[in-house]
């Protein structure tokens, strides 16, 4: 596997906590730049829409239909915005601190998310409150929705990996192999498999039906590993580590396909929708790769 750079866009200050590829694969969305919510078009690299908040964006989802983006902010609120036009359409504070998560479910009709008050809350798409979930003994950094829509998965500072279900806030499982804070959890695309990221330095990919470790990588030289994504297929993983470092594993062959530099600063990777791309924020800017066997 290779990749080439395709765009990067770039901002005069603030740090790309997060991005989204839309259902399309044909604009990003990043949170954080500038206090702001930034659109790219991914097909042209023009910037389509702004839209400034008075607090700072940490994350960000878009709806599956493509018509909202749902963000979380510093002040533990959660705002879901227009995608055309940039309006705010949707706020609600519940959280009594950061919003570190936020993601739409399968089919649009929830919004979940994780902060740094220990909660997890699902909401309706109207941002009516449906359950709170107790989730962690420490900050919740990362929410996952199971493809089926009927778990929710979160990882925290307190090390664990926990499964919830989505409509009563009952546990549903518990991961509690790592060493250190959770910093992302992601489903495969199947629903076959769950993965965990680490401060621990490994990544830990669960087989759901054998309840075993389908894989634990561990080739990332001690640096934290920041973030992670499935790509549309599920045959490969994209992780990042703290040192920038991006790594496409194959997890059938077991091995690195891809190996690059995104910089020291690149906190995030998201694979596009299309298995086209991979995206990746840092302080200013955001980068785009094209990918090709």
């Amino acid at each position: 596997m290779h990749a080439s750079p395709l765009w990067e866009f770039k901002e005069d200050s603030g740090v790309a906590f997060d991005e989204a590829w839309s259902p399309r694969s044909d604009r990003l969305a990043v949170a954080g730049l500038d206090h702001a919510l930034h659109v790219w078009s991914a097909v042209s690299g023009e910037k389509v829409l702004t839209a400034p908040y008075p607090e700072l964006l940490s994350c960000v989802s878009w709806s599956p239909d493509g018509r909202y983006l749902a963000c979380g902010s510093s002040a533990g609120e959660v705002v879901v915005f227009d995608s055309a036009s940039a309006a705010v359409v949707l706020r609600a504070a519940g959280h009594t601190d950061e919003v570190r998560s936020v993601a739409y479910s399968p089919d649009g009709r929830y919004v979940a998310s994780g902060a740094n008050d220990r909660t997890v809350r699902i909401w309706s798409d109207d941002l009516a409150l449906v359950t709170v979930i107790s989730a962690h003994a420490d900050l919740v950094r990362s929410v996952a929705w199971s493809p089926d829509g009927r778990i929710v998965a979160s990882g925290g500072h307190d090390k664990m990996v926990r499964a919830w279900d989505a409509r009563t806030g009952e546990a549903r499982g518990l991961l509690a192999d790592h060493q250190s804070s959770i910093t992302q959890v992601a489903y495969s695309p199947g629903g076959d498999f769950l993965a965990s990221a680490s401060a621990d330095s490994t990544v830990r990919v669960w087989d759901l039906s054998a309840r075993a470790y389908a894989l634990v990588l561990d080739e990332f030289d001690r640096w934290w590993v920041e973030g992670i994504s499935f790509s549309p297929d599920g045959r490969l993983l994209a992780t990042i580590d703290q040192n920038g470092t991006i790594r496409v594993f194959h997890l059938g062959k077991r091995q690195v396909v891809l190996n690059m530099m995104a910089g020291m600063l690149n906190k995030t990777v998201s694979w596009s929708p299309d298995g086209h791309c991979l995206a990746s924020g840092g302080i200013g800017s955001e980068q785009v790769w094209a990918l090709r066997d």
